[in-house]
């Protein structure tokens, strides 16, 4: 159980990371 929480907190915090850098490169090129 403990290991499911953890790899869907890294899940999330992987997809959160992936779609900061994605915005900002969009920011920086536009």
């Amino acid at each position: 159980m403990v290991v499911v929480v953890v790899v869907v907190v890294v899940v999330v915090v992987v997809v959160v990371v992936v779609v900061v850098v994605v915005v900002v490169v969009v920011v920086v090129v536009v």
